[in-house]
């Protein structure tokens, strides 16, 4: 009860800052917005129902719409919506063969095959940018998938935000640590398999000259032919050990996985523990925000060159570079949140300090002339007054925001848990599975 009590209030919560963002007129890209947000059909359609709407609801945005998980029910709700706008004044036309994911005054015509991208784009400011997207990944032998390459991704962060940098810091670290892991095991499972393929080619050659010498004669076998039927004897054992060696191999790998797995989740409850209180602890105040911080991360190239046995990991390595992307996808919402009160901080700093300035001037004259300029004295409080309680609601809504985060943290922690624990076992499993198909 208390979990789903602290999850409508962040779900209120973003649903009134976007509200306030969106000057109570709801678009497409609004609707994108807060079902990125994770608000629920109802809160959104409840919102659509009461709330002024200029949706472009043709074909083509209808489908675009879709392909950003926006449900059929709130696309329902939507159309509801502009048949009843509809009733009050005519929809403008838009020009053909250029559908639009929204448009209101001013802006600019966003084609419906454009990314993802460019509808995150909407909803930063100026001077912030969504993560930058990872490259393909390149195709291993056998079909399955690896990153080898990327771009640096690229994000800022400023206030109560700035220690979610953490989390991308610790997933990295993730990434680095298990493409070692990989790479220690690829390397000895290839030793392995490399030692047996030769032994196996010495006994098919000693299996073939002893086959020779056998049907050379009629005579007994000598000396040499005995020799070499003891050495394919020992040849054979060796070969059935270095197989036993190979299967033991697999289930030491699937042990240390399952190891691994459970450092992994505690290392990433004890990081998202660390970094949600490092967000509630922040410092309120707006004008103390310092400058923008910028996370900037490279990921290092990995070995394509895997054994079947190994491939399997690949889904591990991917999903930490998902959640990598995840979290720089979310940073922006909290960031643009947190821009837009230190800059209302700093045009109410702005105006209070000729106030201040001028307050001051009259204060430190003599008492009579204080007397004489009483009623400018008493403006001039009563101005900085309204203006410091102000700065002080900014401050408070910092404070509710940066709980906000937190919680919201909380809760892609437990999705990261039961994703990663997925791929984990998933891997195991089909380790086994190699082993057995190709042993």
């Amino acid at each position: 009860m208390k979990k789903a009590i602290t999850v409508l209030l962040i779900a209120l919560f973003v649903f009134n800052c976007l509200k306030a963002q969106t000057s109570d007129t709801l678009t497409n890209a609004v609707i994108v917005k807060m079902v990125k947000a994770k608000l629920s059909d109802d809160l959104i359609i409840d919102e659509i129902s009461s709330s002024k709407a200029n949706f472009n609801l043709s074909k083509d945005s209808i489908k675009f719409l879709t392909t950003l998980n926006v449900s059929s029910p709130v696309i329902e709700a939507m159309k509801a919506a502009e048949n009843s706008n509809a009733d009050v004044a005519p929809a403008k036309p838009v020009a053909s063969g250029q559908p639009l994911l929204s448009r209101q005054a001013g802006d600019a015509i966003v084609p419906v095959h454009d990314t993802i991208k460019q509808v995150a784009k909407e909803t930063l400011p100026n001077n912030t940018s969504p993560a930058q997207e990872l490259p393909d990944v390149t195709k291993v032998s056998d079909g399955d998938e690896i990153p080898i390459d990327r771009s640096t991704l690229k994000n800022k962060v400023i206030s109560y935000v700035i220690p979610v940098k953490d989390l991308v810091t610790f997933y990295n670290a993730q990434l680095a640590s298990f493409s070692g892991f990989i790479q220690q095991w690829n390397q000895r499972i290839k030793d392995s398999l490399e030692k047996e393929k030769q032994t196996k080619q010495i006994i098919t050659r000693d299996e073939q000259a002893l086959y020779d010498k056998e049907n050379a004669d009629a005579k007994v076998f000598s000396n040499e032919i005995l020799m070499l039927k003891d050495k394919l004897s020992k040849e054979r054992d060796e070969y059935k050990r270095l197989r036993i060696d190979i299967v033991n191999d697999g289930k030491s790998l699937s042990d240390a996985l399952e190891e691994l797995r459970k450092e992994t989740d505690r290392r990433l409850n004890d990081q998202f523990n660390e970094t949600s209180k490092a967000v509630k602890r922040s410092h309120p105040d707006p004008s103390v925000a310092g400058a923008q911080q910028e996370i900037s991360t490279t990921v290092q190239k990995f070995d394509p060159d895997l054994v079947i046995q190994v491939v399997p990991l690949n889904v591990i390595l991917a999903c930490y570079k998902n959640e990598i992307i995840f979290i720089l996808d979310t940073i922006p919402f909290w960031n643009e949140k947190a821009l837009t009160l230190i800059q209302q901080d700093s045009k109410l700093a702005m105006q209070l300090s000729p106030l201040n300035k001028e307050l001051s001037q009259y204060l430190s004259a003599p008492k009579y002339n204080r007397k004489l300029n009483k009623k400018e004295i008493a403006s001039l409080k009563k101005q900085c007054g309204k203006l410091n309680d102000d700065r002080g609601q900014l401050a408070d809504q910092i404070v509710d925001d940066s709980k906000k985060l937190s919680e919201c943290l909380d809760q892609i922690q437990e999705e990261a848990s039961a994703a990663i624990k997925e791929r984990f076992i998933d891997a195991i499993n089909n380790i086994n599975n190699s082993y057995e198909d190709n042993l």
